[in-house]
């Protein structure tokens, strides 16, 4: 299977990602992951969200500052995962204002 190159950025209270295009993808499945080390494998599954097969991209948000697992695989039409990749990221946990002057 071939290594997807996945990306990450630290937004606050949350991550967002981008995944380089898999020609042959049907669809992406976007796994989010809690570091922890309580658990059986060091991670402890949040979410999956399915993404269509021309968007490249997700935003999650509303996310504790802790350590995340995310991983992204694609998927051919028979729902045969052919491509996968993953970073480790942490959300940013404060959110500035810029150029407010108030009133």
């Amino acid at each position: 299977m071939k290594e997807l190159k996945v990306y990450g950025k630290s937004i606050p209270f949350g991550i967002m990602i981008w995944w380089d295009k898999c020609e042959d993808a049907a669809m992406y499945q976007v796994h989010l992951y809690l570091e922890n080390k309580s658990c059986p494998n060091g991670c402890q599954e949040l979410t999956t969200v399915t993404v269509e097969r021309n968007t490249f991209y997700h935003t999650f948000t509303g996310l504790a500052d802790q350590r995340y697992l995310i991983a992204v695989s694609a998927e051919n039409r028979e729902g045969k995962e052919i491509e996968s990749g993953m970073m480790s990221v942490k959300p940013e946990s404060r959110f500035e204002v810029y150029g407010y002057t108030g009133g």
